[in-house]
């Protein structure tokens, strides 16, 4: 199981992805051999806020739901409703902070109930349409996101 962290300390920011274990056994010793390093280098880090449990991934994680269930779970009925079905699930399922319109289209087509043909000749349309009325976030590079107003809705009716 892999497990995420961001760390802000002073100027150091971490952000780390993978095992679990690691992140539950040697993550505090890496902080503790950083501390030292810049002790010594006469680098100023103040104390970061350190959680008492590391949050994985795994934890936050909403469930292992499907693509049609999540489908499902949202009510989808439109193209534009898929969309953002396939950015709930690669948020808050998969746990990806930014995913491609390649990754939305790969995802709705996994909802074989819901998608039709039309959606992926509609689908630059319909995204270009969401972001404008901010429902997705383009983040540059073909990379898109859910704002982060919206969170709070996905995760209610993704529960």
């Amino acid at each position: 199981m892999n497990g995420k962290l961001k760390v802000k300390w002073g100027s150091l920011e971490i952000d780390f992805e993978g095992s679990e274990t690691f992140l539950k056994e040697e993550f505090m010793q890496l902080l503790n051999a950083i501390s030292a390093v810049a002790k010594e280098s006469g680098t100023l880090l103040t104390q970061p806020d350190v959680p008492s449990t590391v949050q994985t991934a795994s934890s936050r994680r909403i469930g292992s739901l499907g693509m049609g269930t999540v489908a499902q779970k949202l009510a989808v009925k439109s193209g534009p409703e898929l969309i953002m079905a396939a950015a709930a699930k690669l948020t808050f399922i998969d746990q990806k902070d930014k995913f491609t319109a390649k990754d939305l289209l790969s995802e709705m087509r996994q909802a074989s109930a819901y998608f039709k043909e039309s959606h992926a000749t509609n689908f630059a349309k319909n995204i270009a349409v969401l972001v404008k009325n901010a429902k997705l976030n383009d983040v540059g590079g073909d990379a898109y996101s859910i704002p982060a107003d919206r969170h709070e809705e996905f995760q209610s009716k993704l529960s």
